[in-house]
């Protein structure tokens, strides 16, 4: 298919789906902050767990990439088939394909950049993932990473996504609650007729759900700084201070094991680097 015709759908899709329109800023806002640290023209750059409506693809391709590879397990229930590909008027070509990111089906040393927005999350192995990400890379490469929300945010179980659901959810609540206790809990509120899980499956989301790994904050960072690409640098992400979520998290030390900065940490933002040395071009590079 030529960019072109994908640009063409995205305009429609987000004219038609105004949330889209969000999503896709911040999509481009990625590629923007991954083009600071490493100039995306003529690159090679893989996208892990990447937006299935192809709006990194998008924003890379406008950046000139030369080859986008963005691999996620959802592309094929979006675009109805496993793999697609979009060609821009240069030659450079961009690809979403439905792929483990625990075994990249790709040549070690392929790329000099990798993207990956809101996943680390999910990966039930992030171990297993960041060698995998390191074989790929070539020496003096960049990954950029950002991801939200951990297990250990005030809404690390995930139902923001399913809106009036999440809302129902008593911030950390799956960190101090039982099952039994948050079935009380959401028994005591109004649910949403229309909503697309019941009390009784948002529980098996929160407790039992492969869809999330349930590492808390600081289990994370030491995932990170046990592997093989180097950390650049590691910031944590604040949640929302909004009413009293600090003073609720200051309460909750005596519940759980984490200090309330940890609890207040929604997620994290990575620059990693494979070493040795940074590659000419190479934002940092001497």
């Amino acid at each position: 298919m030529e960019f072109s015709e994908l640009q063409e759908i995205i305009r429609s899709e987000v004219a038609s789906q105004a949330h889209l329109a969000s999503i896709r800023r911040y999509n481009h806002a990625m590629i923007d902050d991954l083009n600071n640290v490493c100039p995306l023209a003529d690159r090679t750059m893989l996208d892990v767990g990447a937006s299935v409506h192809a709006y990194a693809l998008e924003a890379a391709l406008t950046k000139g990439v030369r080859r986008y590879e963005g691999v996620d397990l959802g592309i094929e229930r979006h675009w109805k088939t496993p793999r697609v590909e979009f060609v821009g008027d240069a030659g450079n070509v961009g690809r979403l394909t439905r792929m483990n990111a625990g075994r990249l089906e790709f040549a070690d040393e392929a790329f000099d950049c990798i993207l990956t927005i809101s996943t680390f999350e999910h990966f039930l192995d992030p171990a297993g993932v960041l060698v995998e990400m390191h074989r790929v890379l070539r020496p003096g490469g960049v990954a950029l990473v950002t991801f939200e929300p951990v297990w250990t945010a005030s809404y690390g179980h995930h139902l923001h996504h399913l809106g009036a659901i999440g809302k129902r959810v008593p911030d950390w609540g799956h960190l101090y609650l039982t099952e039994t206790q948050m079935r009380a809990a959401l028994a005591t509120q109004p649910w949403p007729d229309d909503g697309p899980l019941d009390v009784e499956q948002a529980i098996r989301w929160i407790y039992h759900g492969g869809e999330i790994n349930r590492f808390d904050i600081r289990r994370l960072k030491e995932v990170f700084r046990c592997s093989p690409l180097e950390i650049v640098w590691m910031c944590d992400l604040p949640d929302e201070d909004t009413g009293h979520k600090r003073t609720i998290a200051e309460y909750l030390t005596r519940l759980v094991p984490f200090s309330t900065d940890e609890l207040m940490t929604k997620g994290l933002s990575l620059l990693l680097r494979k070493g040795p040395g940074p590659s000419p071009g190479v934002a940092g590079s001497t």
